[in-house]
């Protein structure tokens, strides 16, 4: 045979089976790396309760997951799959996907129930492929309690993106033919709002404080403190505390007495009963009719959610009621944040808005200022429309010159936290330039909210109180608020469980919000703060409130006032 044929057929031999190598690796690649598109539905829930936010929650947190592998692209559906006319458990429903809009394209459905026996609670999901129908992949999670959901929710999108990409194991999934056995369910009763316990898993990250910081005032009361403010009540010309619960307020004093930190010490000089079959959910402060002694302004909630906020004014030896039974949401917000004045002194400008209570919704109609005339509240002008809620809402002057968002480039008019507690910064039409990446919590207080449908009611928690100021003095408003740690990440929307809280301080810089200071962290959940210039030096010192014991609403838990000084970033 002639050598040079053979060397000839030998080269192209292994060519041919070169390219082959080559074209089948090449297809196999293309089809690895193939994005693949799954539609991610929320999750049906079998409880005693109503807990749907629960399976929203859930769809939510899977959403996000699954959406950090880059190789699957995550279509977040807003409802379940029947509310698109699908009855997923019977194969030849998928020839009517096509018809769906939002499932164009997908490879790709998750879907599943979350169980609530008792303590249990049980996650589990279908994930079906489009072409094959018949070959459901079953995907089981567990845990005790609520606050295992976020977890069962990192386990669920593991699996779903082993799956996807071909790499799961069989004792991690299991097929339609292989069977479960049914949880045997006894349900009892569910206490979602219970502050009291710690998961047992839960982890406390690391506070970074300012140098200094420090603690110059912690007065223990037994009560639980919904909200605090700080004014001069009396007229005396000094700053003082007033704190309520559920029914009470409590009138608090400076003496002339020092604490081993140099600061003068509480005490309680008046107070006032409210109803009892009211509910307080926030209290402000503000010498509204300039006669020198700062009024209450008390937001109460009565039977089938009408509103019964009133105002107390101090006479002298006792609280007056001045306004009863009123009709608005009460707030006091900073209009001009915290200011020079004369070079030394400064002054926080403030003023009081309102909002009535909306038809449908808890918070839907517009903002107004208001004043107080003689007995009477005067609605004046409106400063916004219904795009917001009154609580964890405040105007502010920050400056952008290059927006992310041409409609809102220049002055940035608002800032506001949505119902999942993440805090947004824009204008007042709800045209947002920034968005935090993370859920901030809320405070444990909530609004039921009737569905009207089999019953249902949505809880709508009241958000942490905004406060813009000043605080370093370069003519930028900063942002102070409450960060109270929620298990759930805000993705629960009817669910709030914390682990601590403190107070942040943000400022704006180049295009996002970043924190500039953190205060102690606390061991319970921070319920309100104000800003008070307890020691004389024209710098405002933060004074906040923080429950322990139990956060449930219901019953009756104890609170802690700190007041903490801020440092680094006065000049």
């Amino acid at each position: 045979m002639n050598k040079s044929c053979f060397k000839s057929y030998t080269f192209y031999t292994l060519s041919v089976i070169f390219m082959f190598v080559f074209f089948y690796s090449e297809n196999n690649l293309l089809a690895d790396t193939k994005i693949k598109t799954v539609a991610v539905f929320p999750f049906d829930v079998i409880a005693k309760e109503d807990s749907n936010f629960i399976g929203k929650g859930m769809g939510k947190m899977l959403c996000s997951r699954i959406a950090s592998d880059n190789k699957i692209l995550v279509k977040c559906m807003e409802h379940i799959p029947s509310e698109y006319g699908l009855d997923l458990s019977i194969s030849s429903m998928f020839g009517k996907i096509s018809t769906v809009t939002e499932l164009n394209g997908v490879d790709y459905i998750l879907t599943g129930t979350v169980t609530i026996a008792g303590d249990s609670v049980s996650s589990d999901a279908k994930l079906i492929e489009i072409i094959k129908p018949d070959e459901v992949k079953f995907i089981t999670a567990s845990g005790t309690g609520i606050g295992d959901i976020m977890q069962q929710a990192s386990a669920i999108s593991e699996k779903v993106k082993s799956a996807i990409s071909g790499q799961v194991s069989s004792s991690t999934i299991l097929t339609e033919h292989q069977t479960k056995s049914a949880p045997n369910i006894n349900y009892p009763n569910i206490n979602q709002d219970n502050q009291s316990k710690t998961p047992k898993d839960s982890y406390v990250p690391p506070i970074h404080l300012s140098n200094g910081s420090s603690i110059l005032l912690n007065h223990k009361l037994d009560m639980e403190i919904r909200g605090i403010a700080t004014a001069d009540i009396d007229g005396d010309g000094q700053l003082d505390i007033a704190v309520m619960d559920k029914h009470t307020i409590s009138f608090l004093t400076f003496t002339n007495s020092k604490n081993t930190s140099g600061t003068n010490i509480l005490i309680k000089k008046g107070g006032y009963e409210g109803k009892y079959y009211n509910s307080n959910i926030s209290i402000d402060a503000l010498d509204s009719n300039g006669n020198g002694r700062s009024e209450l302004f008390i937001t109460s909630i009565g039977k089938n959610n009408t509103l019964k906020s009133y105002i107390l004014e101090w006479n002298g030896g006792h609280f007056e009621p001045i306004v009863k039974d009123d009709d608005w949401y009460f707030r006091v917000v900073n209009n001009a944040g915290f200011t020079n004045s004369d070079g030394k002194n400064r002054s926080i400008t403030t003023q009081l808005i309102g909002q009535k209570k909306g038809h449908d919704e808890i918070f839907s109609g517009a903002i107004y200022s208001l004043k107080l005339s003689g007995k009477n509240i005067v609605q004046s002008t409106k400063i916004v429309s219904d795009s917001f809620s009154i609580f964890g809402f405040s105007p502010i002057n920050i400056k952008i010159e290059n927006g992310i968002n041409q409609n809102i480039r220049g002055s940035l008019n608002f800032i506001w936290f949505d119902r999942s507690g993440f805090l947004n910064l824009g204008n007042s039409n709800g045209v947002r330039e920034w968005k935090s990446t993370q859920s901030l919590g809320s405070t444990a207080l909530f609004i039921e909210q009737d569905r009207g449908k089999d019953n249902l009611k949505e809880k709508i928690y009241i958000n942490n109180r905004i406060i813009t100021c000043d605080i370093n003095n370069d003519g930028i408003s900063e942002i102070i608020t409450v960060n109270n740690s929620d298990v759930a990440k805000g993705y629960l929307s009817g669910y709030r469980k914390f682990n601590n809280g403190h107070i942040q301080i943000m400022a704006w810089n180049n295009g996002s919000m970043v924190d500039i200071w953190k205060s102690n962290p606390s061991t319970g959940y921070i319920s309100d703060f104000s800003l008070i210039d307890i020691d004389g030096d024209n710098y405002p010192e933060v004074v906040y409130s923080v429950v322990t014991d139990s956060g449930v609403i219901t019953n009756k838990s104890h609170g802690t006032i700190f007041i903490e000084k801020i440092i680094d970033y006065q000049k």
